[in-house]
């Protein structure tokens, strides 16, 4: 399959609109209008969701432009001035989803919410936000793919496209939303079972890293540490500490029920 997609889609003096851009706006209007939908089902205000846009995506994003150009570093510390230069692409979504979430943590704690019922509340918008941010990335090869020999392997085409192999590669972009979708698949099929606050975002957690993991093998990621790229590292990260913390939930969950049934047991039987 061949795309031929130039990855500007309007330039006008200084101003120019790339598909990742476009699609990095409507990642956020996505976002917002499920959290608006998520939050009120979680007990929190729907109004709540504008407040989570100002305070964290900014920071997101910046995020994402820092964990961009730490990333590619070689190029950028011989050409410091592009560091600022945000119109002509180059994020890291990875970035953006571990600012964003210590931002999250920090509102929280800050506006005094339970923060598990919070994070919960958030993954249905993040994933959403996530997903839709891909797409502009599989358009113009920006989410760059190893040569493949596969039947799914895309040939980008036109010149301007960030992939230059000009053969066959994996479709990293097109895995990652799959993986995304299946995610949101798992997460919402624990709605039945009603685990405790913060079971199902530490679960996003841990799928999201495995899955950054898995899917950076299929894409030309610059080696950082024993040959694996930032994203991997990132989602390995991600994925402990969310193993962490959602074994440290049902641990307490479990003695809190356990102390629940001792004290059944004891007025049932009392003396």
């Amino acid at each position: 399959m061949g795309i031929s997609v130039n990855p500007v889609i309007l330039s006008a003096g200084p101003f120019l609109l790339t598909w990742q851009g476009f699609f990095t706006g409507l990642a956020v209007v996505a976002a917002l209008a499920a959290a608006v939908g998520s939050l009120p089902r979680h007990g929190f205000a729907a109004n709540l969701a504008v407040d989570v846009v100002i305070w964290v995506i900014p920071p997101a994003m910046v995020g994402a432009r820092l964990f961009h150009v730490l990333d590619s570093w070689n190029y950028y510390s011989f050409h410091p001035t592009e560091i600022v230069a945000f119109g002509q692409g180059g994020a890291s979504l990875p970035g953006a989803w571990v600012v964003g979430a210590a931002v999250a943590f920090l509102f929280a704690r800050r506006r005094r919410l339970p923060v598990g019922a919070f994070f919960d509340a958030l993954v249905l918008p993040v994933v959403l936000g996530l997903a839709t941010g891909r797409v502009g990335d599989f358009l113009t090869g920006a989410y760059q793919g190893r040569p493949t020999g596969l039947p799914v392997g895309i040939v980008y085409l036109h010149p301007a496209s960030y992939d230059h192999h000009h053969v066959p590669v994996h479709p990293s972009a097109l895995y990652e939303i799959g993986w995304d979708a299946l995610i949101v698949g798992i997460v919402f099929a624990l709605r039945r079972l009603r685990p405790p606050a913060g079971v199902r975002s530490c679960l996003f957690a841990v799928l999201w890293g495995v899955g950054q993991v898995g899917i950076g093998f299929t894409r030309e990621l610059p080696p950082d540490v024993m040959g694996l790229g930032q994203a991997q590292i990132i989602g390995a990260v991600v994925a402990v500490i969310g193993s962490l913390i959602l074994g440290l939930i049902l641990w307490r969950e479990r003695m809190r029920s356990a102390r629940s049934s001792a004290v059944r047991r004891a007025l049932a039987h009392p003396g």
